[in-house]
Parts: C-alpha cells; structure tokens; sequence
C-alpha cells in the first residue's frame, strides 16, 4: 500500500485501490470528502474507501458499463492525484517523542 503511495509500485498494476484509498482517509486532516467536497452517495453518514470512490466517480462523471469499474477508476485517479501532490501531500514527520509508539507519524496537508 506505501508502495504505491510513494510511487515504487504502479498504481495500474494494484489489484484493488481501495486499501490504499482507506490509508489515505484515515490519515487525512481535513478529511478526504471535505478536501474534495463529496456527497455521500448512500444515505448512512458512514464512510468506506469504496463509498467515497463512487461519490468520486459520481463528481467526475465516469460512466462505463459497470459501477464497479467507475469505482475503480476512481480510486486510481485519487491515489495518482495522491501521488502528484495535487490536493494532498502524503508526508512523515519526524517522532515527537520516543515514548508514543502507538501513534504512526503519518501526516496528510494540503498543498
């Protein structure tokens, strides 16, 4: 999943992008539907890495033949937009401190 994020793995050759998707959402501040300004698609407030590709693909337009590929589609062209830096910077701080062990140093910012 960090493979693809930093770019060592193409993100075409991933089979799913949506483990990645999740890493992204759940490292992200402000968070990722806010960044893009997604509408949820279903009616729960919930979100799933799946749940905010198709809202993705919806404010895009992608249409092909099966929802699954938009989906799909989706996801890959957030984690390239990820990668290129275009509305979020995937950076690592340093530790604060030695102690916290149970915090990842993961920081998501904006551009």
């Amino acid at each position: 999943m960090l493979q693809i994020l930093f770019g060592s793995f193409p993100i075409a050759q991933a089979r799913e992008p949506f483990s990645a998707v999740r890493f992204i959402a759940e490292s992200c501040s402000p968070r990722l539907d806010e960044v893009y300004k997604l509408k949820s698609v279903d009616d729960d407030n919930e979100w799933s890495p799946y749940s905010l590709c198709e809202a993705y693909a919806k404010l895009r337009g992608f249409h092909p033949p099966h929802v699954q590929h938009a989906t799909r589609h989706a996801g890959n062209k957030l984690l390239r937009d990820t990668l290129d830096g275009k509305k979020l910077v995937l950076a690592f701080p340093p530790p604060a401190e030695p102690t916290s062990a149970s915090s990842p140093n993961i920081a998501l910012m904006l551009p």
